[in-house]
């Protein structure tokens, strides 16, 4: 069971977060990206959406705000380290971000996987997964409903 009230202290008592998720992201991936950044947003948070694969053509439609960018170790390395929070969307293993795995290992920042998938490895601080979820984007709208984090 997952302990949306924890969740829901980690992004109120934080201030800048890294949204990132495995690699050729499907919608549910790149949907829980985009609803988690308007969440942070509404709570007047600094948001960074940094993914290693390029933002699939046929989903770019979610992307209203143009805010997803593919990982350059040279532009994005800093991030890892200036916000708070980096969070692990849609998959439960580190090597599924695959040119970012070294930067977010090694980032002494908190780490939170929210996800839905089976057999997951220890590589957050925080796990907020449940396999009887057929979406990471269903855990969030449970979020959302059950906490009132947003209006």
């Amino acid at each position: 069971m997952i302990d949306f009230n924890k969740l829901k202290q980690i992004l109120q008592e934080n201030n800048s977060f890294l949204l990132t998720t495995h690699v050729n992201p499907d919608a549910d991936a790149i949907g829980s990206e985009i609803a988690m950044y308007f969440i942070l947003k509404e709570l007047g948070k600094k948001v960074y959406i940094i993914n290693h694969s390029v933002m699939p053509y046929n989903l770019e439609f979610l992307d209203t705000d143009k805010v997803i960018e593919k990982y350059d170790d040279q532009k994005h390395q800093h991030i890892f380290d200036e916000v708070d929070v980096l969070v692990a969307l849609d998959f439960n293993r580190a090597g599924r971000i695959v040119s970012m795995k070294d930067a977010f290992i090694k980032s002494r920042k908190l780490k939170i996987c929210i996800d839905h998938h089976q057999d997951s490895e220890s590589f957050v601080d925080y796990y907020f997964a449940d396999v009887m979820y057929s979406a990471t984007g269903h855990i969030i709208y449970d979020l959302i409903a059950k906490t009132r984090i947003v209006e």
